[in-house]
């Protein structure tokens, strides 16, 4: 089945895509959308028989196209996923796949109801650290998770990123700062080992001149059950890193960029707790590499695999990996911190979308 894929958004992310996608059997890029002149002249470079459009409604319609990937501004992404699907064509967006949750919820319903594929480029999940992570958690082997902190520092941007593209810095066109910018990667793949919390209590922070999104925030989540964790991400940090840590009664694991270390040890952590009679003596640990389904990935490679489970989801007519429902848990829990941030008092999940709504 040949697919036909016209890509929006060409100045930034939409470039991976003019290239990654045609590495695809039979997948061609034929068509490509931007309201800047430059940036499609320039994009033409790596598509030169695609048909130019600067009005994605007007490429939507043009017959040209199978599928459209969106890699335009945050802001875009609701009315861009809408306008494709109302065209009958399956959908590939960049992250996040709204800026508000109740805009999630609707585009899930939407997709649900055209019977089309719609992915969202949470390429993270395919890294074999964090599948791996995802396999030893869910099989249970690892016993009942206690604990769980992200930390996402490595994400570093100068003032000039924000200069460069005005829109990254204003509540509106962006929907909030590094949360859901750039640490939503690892906050999908967070959210997808340990589900989703009940409630969320939050301080955010925003340092930088005419900028009004976050640069720093800190997050306490509860989950049913009892699990806790912590959620820590800032655009300020030149040495910050990329690292999940998961504990649970049988052991524990980390993912460090992409490295997935296992720490054993003997019986279980409330075993141990009842047990043990020195007081101050750390009990024995065993850390291990765990080695994952494959080579380490590059941030390229998790992009073509997150395209080629796209392509592969429109030809055996399934569910892609990351469809909207998958999609909105991330979005969701970051419109609960900014709330939180913002209100000063925890916030509990399902969130009330109408009420973050009121608030931003």
């Amino acid at each position: 089945m040949s697919v036909r894929v016209g890509v929006a958004g060409v100045a930034g992310m939409g470039l991976a895509h003019i290239i990654g996608f045609p590495q695809i059997d039979d997948v061609r890029v034929t068509a490509i959308c931007d309201p800047w002149p430059k940036a499609l002249a320039n994009a033409a470079g790596l598509a030169p028989d695609a048909e130019r459009f600067e009005a994605f409604d007007e490429m939507c319609g043009s017959g040209l196209v199978d599928t459209v990937a969106i890699a335009t501004p945050n802001a875009l992404h609701t009315a861009n996923v809408r306008c494709a699907l109302d065209a009958g064509l399956h959908v590939y967006c960049e992250k996040p796949l709204a800026n508000t949750v109740a805009d999630c919820r609707a585009l899930a319903d939407l997709a649900s109801s055209a019977g089309l594929a719609v992915q969202i480029g949470f390429q993270h999940r395919f890294q074999h650290g964090y599948a791996s992570a995802k396999r030893l958690v869910t099989s249970g082997e690892m016993g009942v998770m206690q604990r769980a902190d992200l930390r996402a520092s490595d994400w570093f941007r100068p003032n000039a990123y924000f200069a460069k593209r005005k829109w990254r810095a204003t509540w509106e066109q962006a929907g909030g700062g590094v949360l859901i910018m750039q640490a939503i990667h690892q906050l999908d793949a967070f959210l997808w080992i340990t589900g989703t919390p009940s409630r969320v209590t939050a301080r955010a922070w925003s340092g930088r001149p005419d900028v009004q999104v976050e640069d720093d925030v800190y997050a306490v989540l509860e989950f049913a059950g009892g699990k806790r964790g912590m959620i820590s991400a800032t655009t300020l940090d030149p040495a910050g890193e990329n690292r999940l840590d998961f504990t649970c009664d049988g052991g524990a694991l980390r993912v460090w960029g992409d490295r997935l270390r296992r720490a054993r040890w003997d019986g279980t952590t409330q075993q141990m707790l009842d047990e043990r009679t020195n007081l101050f003596e750390a009990p024995p640990v065993e850390w291990e590499d765990v080695a994952p389904a494959g080579d380490a990935m590059t941030y390229d490679a998790c992009v073509a695999a997150c395209e080629r489970d796209f392509i592969d989801s429109i030809r055996a007519e399934r569910t892609p990996s990351i469809d909207p429902n998958e999609a909105t848990r991330s979005v969701e829990v970051a419109n609960a911190v900014y709330l939180s941030a913002l209100t000063g008092e925890p916030v509990d999940l399902p969130l009330d979308a109408s009420a973050y709504d009121d608030a931003f």
